[in-house]
């Protein structure tokens, strides 16, 4: 797969380097095929000459972001200009797009009614927290939106903290460091009246430049003349632009973080600090709370635009500092939260946007459906729904022959099919040695690769019946595949000894996310193919009272003489509990959801 991405303002903006950063990420750990474009300007022949280049890719991934109540892909390009849905409507690849600042006031009704247009336009569009999602819900469909957490950027560790305040100037005192531009919103002033407060042998340091608006530049002169009021001259020092190896200096001398928003989205400075395992106190804003859902303490917080609080807050910590369970917690949010991790993370959802491209394209052939006797059949599933179980036992009738996984890119099994068509595959293999009918074994997260057009042709076929073999229970279909990971081992018998392993930890957003992604697919599937050329079975019906079931499946293909399987052939496991590491605060995290059934009855 070949992704493209478009890194869109000035060197130095924070979400061109946002998007420069993920595509290091995808070239360093996924090892993906990756084109880089720049956008120059807002002309029009430079986004004709973008787009055209990024049409050329299999997903084109970009940056919006909010800004003054529109949409657009960077500042120079200015907010409800054209040219933005212009780039949009010549891209001919599909597009992912990331969408920052969505829980800022610059996100009104105008920028949410834009974003809700280019929503149509778009595979997948990526925002960072929950509280970003359910913003958008009532302008986006919920199948579009995809919760994707701020990577941690990967930073050297340069000095040691003295050593780092020695190389530069710093005094041998607490130093409170506040990181990224000045403008109004990152509260720059509370911090500085807060700090007023402070006991005299505290130090700090502004590290940033004010933001590129008219309004920043003369907010960062009342931020030097209160300074310069409250005698704190020789107390404070105000970095200016700092190159990413100054940077590291600044972030290794701070004995405390202070992120004192007024409003926040996703934020890169957070993000730093953590890559540095420094303390961070930081506003108590909803978008910010999230850090707490992967370890909780690793953030600490104070209400947000009160000095007092905020001085009070500061002293606590400073007294506090080297908290062993604080830095536990925040091992643990940038294990979770590497650049590594949440490439991964993208290059899934490149995986699924492809796949949603395909099935929407096929879903547009519109075709009258005659009613014939089924020739060839399809067992559709997702990973770790016992799948490959019900194959091996429809197999167990003459007149079925089913093929595995052929349309699986990733599959070993499918080297011997790679120079053919999806249609000489579907048709070439009819001819079994004892007449049998063919079947297929197909997840519904194949489909890419050299056979980019099944779903088309599977769609095309009125001679096709489709199996859909779908799992009631999302958390223990996320856990199998999760230990399956781990093991490397994908099929397991009930009589097989499989290897212990421990118990896994279940990010909740990546499990929320991956519910989204399963839905998606199954309402893009069912509205693809027609309800009479489809059956609906369920992992769990099968499994403990397989006999209605499969008299459907039965009926279904037209197979007589298969005899039932027992209860209980198809579930291999053990109670959730028992699986996962952190079940009390996953049950908690989704109580009143729609996955709280998850674990009503645990299997």
């Amino acid at each position: 797969m070949k992704i493209g991405l478009l890194h869109a303002g000035q060197p130095n903006d924070g979400i061109r380097r946002y998007s420069e950063i993920l595509s290091w990420g995808f070239k360093r750990y996924q090892h993906a095929t990756i084109g880089d474009e720049v956008l120059a300007g807002p002309d029009p022949a430079s986004v004709c000459i973008v787009a055209q280049k990024l049409s050329q890719v299999d997903i084109a991934h970009v940056q919006l972001r909010c800004l003054r109540g529109s949409i657009t892909l960077a500042p120079e390009i200015g907010p409800g200009d054209h040219v933005t849905f212009q780039f949009f409507e010549r891209t001919r690849a599909p597009i992912v797009a990331t969408i920052h600042d969505v829980s800022t006031a610059s996100c009104n009704e105008n920028a949410c009614q834009q974003i809700a247009k280019l929503a149509s336009m778009c595979c997948q569009l990526l925002v960072f927290t929950r509280q970003d999602r359910e913003k958008l819900l009532p302008y986006v469909p919920s199948e579009k939106l995809y919760i994707m957490p701020h990577f941690v950027e990967p930073r050297r560790i340069v000095a040691e903290k003295d050593e780092a305040k020695r190389m530069l100037g710093l005094p041998d005192t607490p130093v409170i460091t506040v990181l990224g531009k000045i403008y109004f919103r990152k509260g720059y002033h509370v911090f500085l009246e807060a700090f007023s407060r402070l006991p005299q042998n505290c130090f700090a340091v502004l590290a940033g430049r004010p933001a590129d608006i008219g309004s920043s530049q003369s907010y960062a002169e009342q931020l030097v003349s209160f300074i310069e009021k409250q005698g704190l001259v020789q107390r404070i020092r105000i970095t200016g632009y700092l190159p990413d190896e100054l940077l590291d200096y600044y972030l290794a001398a701070t004995d405390l973080a202070v992120c004192p928003f007024l409003q926040s989205a996703a934020s890169g400075s957070i993000s730093s600090w953590i890559s540095h395992r420094k303390p961070v106190l930081a506003s108590d804003l909803p978008s910010l709370r999230e850090y707490d859902l992967i370890a909780p303490g690793a953030i600490q917080f104070c209400p947000p635009n009160n000095s007092q609080a905020l001085a009070d807050a500061i002293q606590k910590q400073l007294e506090a500092s080297n908290s062993q369970t604080q830095n536990d917690a925040l091992k643990q949010v940038h294990q979770v939260l590497q650049l590594k991790e949440i490439s991964r993370r993208h290059h899934q959802v490149y995986r699924r946007a492809q796949v949603v491209s395909h099935l929407n394209n096929a879903r547009r052939t519109t075709r009258e459906e005659a009613d014939v006797a089924p020739k060839r059949f399809a067992l559709i599933s997702h990973p770790r729904c016992g799948t490959h179980m019900l194959r091996t036992m429809l197999m167990q009738h003459p007149g079925v022959d089913i093929h595995d996984e052929i349309f699986n890119d990733e599959s070993p099994k499918t080297e011997a099919y790679r120079q053919m068509t999806t249609s000489q595959v579907l048709h070439g293999l009819g001819g079994s040695p004892r007449g049998a009918m063919p079947g297929f074994l197909l997840h519904l997260v194949h489909g890419v690769g050299p056979w980019s057009d099944v779903w088309q042709k599977l769609a095309d076929d009125p001679e096709f019946r489709f199996i859909a073999l779908k799992r009631r229970n999302h958390l223990a279909r996320f856990v199998s595949m999760a230990k399956a990971s781990q093991l490397r081992h994908w099929q397991v018998y009930r009589d097989e000894e499989v290897p212990k392993t421990s118990p896994v930890y279940v990010d909740p957003l990546e499990f929320e996310q991956d519910c989204y992604a399963y839905d998606e697919r199954w309402n893009l599937f069912e509205s693809l193919v027609p309800q009479q050329q489809r059956l609906t079975v369920w992992y769990e019906e099968l499994d403990e009272e397989p006999e209605v079931p499969w008299r459907s499946i039965t009926n279904h293909l037209q197979l007589d003489d298969l005899p039932c399987p027992e209860p209980k052939t198809i579930k291999v496991g053990d109670e959730l509990r028992s699986e996962i590491a952190n079940y009390e605060q996953l049950e908690n995290y989704f109580k009143n959801s729609p996955l709280e059934a998850c674990f009503a009855n645990d299997p």
